[in-house]
């Protein structure tokens, strides 16, 4: 908890500066050690989650992909993945079954960087239930259990960050499918891409108007996890037909897909950044700088097409504020602060 929860006193530090290299190395060396030498338990599960966030928030893929596996491996050796009804102690099972969600979200947020390897957890089911609390009541511990929410729910009904998150990690996780094992029937991998598109528009869309406390905060990583399957869903499907950089143009669906996308996250840029004084850079979520980082490599390629036309003014403008988001996360998490490098702004989407 203690390596998780830190940020530098100043402030000042970003990327890289903001991980405490010493104090990660001897908790990596201590978990291993516990997962040697103690019986597995739920809190060696949690303590392995939490290093696979710390992880992906400081840029570590490898390292946070092995730290899940390890993760999920245990959980799984307890019985997490199985439904919980409740029972005598339905705190402890909510506890439980929140997670073994976490576990869910976090490697399929990893796997954006391993696309084509398998996931370990299974894709939830479709007759399964969101997490039963609400997440203010659950954090401070005097929340009764509400009604369980059905996952196939619409996305128009009220539903708390945690599961939402649950939510973009599903289809995140069907999205991973689709792309890395299509079936023989080109038809229906056509209809469940166009199905995929229209969920995961229609999910992002709702997902502003919850986030209204501060800037990016409470459902900011549901709208990373969210906006970055689209991505994925869509540049994937262009690199497989057509080079992206010549030939992008010839798909207007996925174009207007990945220009939904791009202007989302502008969108969250700009009011970010106008409110930066508000910004509690502690809750800011490690899921969001994958997608910032997506919509500033696809702004530095339309940079690139552009030449020296009309809308290049507009687009360099559109960076300035995705990189001044990108170095405010970068006092929290180390992966916003690695920007985009030169030699990757021209170079396709690894899908």
């Amino acid at each position: 908890m203690r390596m998780i929860a830190y940020v530098p006193h100043d402030g000042t530090a970003t990327g890289t500066g903001n991980m405490n290299e010493s104090l990660y190395r001897q908790v990596k060396r201590m978990l291993l050690l516990t997962e040697l030498e103690c019986k597995p338990s739920l809190d060696l599960v949690q303590a392995w989650l939490l290093m696979a966030s710390y992880e992906i928030g400081h840029g570590l893929e490898s390292a946070a992909y092995l730290s899940i596996g390890s993760c999920a491996r245990l959980a799984i050796l307890l019985g997490l993945e199985r439904k919980f009804d409740g029972g005598a102690n339905s705190t402890l099972m909510e506890e439980k079954s929140r997670t073994w969600w976490g576990i869910v979200i976090v490697e399929r947020h990893i796997n954006l960087a391993f696309p084509h390897r398998p996931l370990l957890t299974s894709d939830p089911e479709a007759n399964g239930y969101l997490p039963a609390y609400d997440d203010d009541k659950w954090d401070d511990g005097s929340g009764q259990s509400r009604a369980s929410v059905p996952m196939t729910t619409s996305s128009d009904i009220p539903a708390g960050p945690f599961a939402r998150e649950v939510q973009a990690a599903t289809l995140l996780g069907r999205t991973l499918t689709h792309i890395t094992k299509p079936t023989p029937d080109v038809e229906f991998n056509v209809a469940e891409s166009r199905q995929l598109d229209r969920t995961l528009t229609s999910f992002l869309s709702v997902l502003p108007a919850e986030d209204v406390l501060k800037p990016c905060s409470a459902y900011c990583g549901a709208m990373g996890i969210c906006t970055s399957a689209l991505l994925l869903l869509h540049t994937y499907e262009v690199n497989h037909q057509h080079n992206f950089q010549n030939d992008w143009h010839n798909f207007p669906s996925s174009q207007d897909a990945i220009g939904f996308c791009c202007d989302f996250v502008i969108e969250r840029a700009a009011k970010y950044t106008s409110e930066l004084a508000t910004v509690d850079i502690d809750s800011l979520s490690p899921f969001a700088p994958h997608a910032i980082y997506q919509a500033s490599v696809l702004q530095y390629r339309f940079l690139a097409q552009s030449g020296s036309n009309k809308h290049t003014a507009d687009i360099r403008l559109r960076l300035d504020m995705l990189e001044e988001m990108l170095a405010s996360f970068s006092r929290r998490w180390g992966t916003a602060g690695e920007g985009v490098p030169f030699h990757v702004r021209d170079m396709p989407f690894p899908y």
